[in-house]
């Protein structure tokens, strides 16, 4: 494979950039504006999916119960406009987490090199959306609902999309492309002779992967019939169903450096048990009856013997 390196400079998604060879002079580019972090954490909202309240008995050989847990545990689906990417959960502070008998149940601490897998960034279209699991303490009596849940998430999110054109698309087949303004991170642009084109990364650059798109010699768009990943020795690779010629052109788009955002928390009244029915009332329908008066003697009719008068 040639290893020349080529820079790629990646630009707001506004402004398109073709891609220039290494030691190439800088363009001299207007600065972005400023992203404010707590803007955009209240831009991400967070909805509810499930409230699991689990009671665990373990028992030994003799069937004699040993020992009891109980767990409480809240999972909530995380929603965003498509213009930001977050990639992690990386903390999670509760303040504030009270059952409907005034206990208290906030959780004493996370293990913080979880959390991250308690998150996805799957979704498309003009909003996206993720998951995260929130164990709370575990309730020391039975209770019917959470009254009040507040507090923080932390995540970690990408900024607004960048991209690059390759240009002629020939002229950066297997080359390195290191992408400015991502950290320096490198891409690598081949034919496959299977599936048609193929992008390899680092792993950790998956999430920050927007969108990538191919174009003929006249800028027309060549759709696409399908796309798959993968990821081995740290390495992400993406291929894509599309034939595209050596005149062509290919787009690639990654979100911007990453920034931490906080995100307001804030739930009530979350039922954790079903009300009991109301107990259908026994409708008694009284019967009086008369009573009947004491029964007659029953009348004999007595024949006088006759005596021979």
């Amino acid at each position: 494979m040639n290893t020349h390196l080529y820079r790629l400079r990646l630009l707001p998604i506004t402004a398109l950039l073709a891609c220039a060879v290494a030691g190439a002079a800088a363009d001299k580019t207007a600065p972005e504006p400023t992203i404010d972090p707590v803007a955009e954490g209240k831009r991400v909202t967070f909805r509810l999916q499930s409230a699991t309240y689990q009671i665990e008995t373990n028992f030994d050989n003799d069937g004699t119960a040993q020992e009891t847990e109980t767990s409480l545990n809240l999972s909530l689906r995380i929603a965003w406009p498509s213009d930001i990417n977050p990639v992690a959960v990386t903390d999670i502070r509760i303040t504030e987490a009270v059952l409907d008998t005034g206990e208290i149940v906030v959780p004493g601490s996370f293990n913080k090199d979880r959390l991250s897998s308690h998150f996805s960034s799957n979704g498309s279209g003009e909003n996206r959306y993720g998951y995260v699991q929130i164990p709370l303490a575990a309730p020391s009596k039975p209770f019917a609902s959470i009254k009040k849940i507040t507090g923080v998430v932390v995540l970690s999110v990408a900024g607004a999309a960048k991209e690059a054109e390759l240009k002629p698309l020939s002229a950066f087949l297997g080359k390195s492309l290191a992408l400015e303004g991502l950290g320096g991170a490198e891409i690598t642009v081949e034919r496959d002779k299977e599936r048609g084109m193929s992008i390899a990364m680092p792993s950790d650059m998956q999430k920050r992967l927007a969108k990538v798109t191919f174009n003929t010699a006249s800028g027309s768009e060549i759709e696409t019939n399908g796309w798959g990943g993968g990821t081995s020795n740290n390495e992400y690779k993406q291929s894509y169903h599309v034939q595209v010629p050596d005149d062509g052109s290919m787009t690639v788009a990654f979100y911007g450096d990453l920034m931490t955002v906080e995100s307001p928390l804030a739930l009530s009244d979350i039922p954790m048990a079903a009300k009991p029915a109301a107990k259908e009332k026994t409708k008694v329908v009284l019967k009086t009856t008369t009573p009947k008066g004491d029964k007659q003697p029953e009348k004999v009719k007595v024949t006088p013997p006759k005596n021979g008068f």
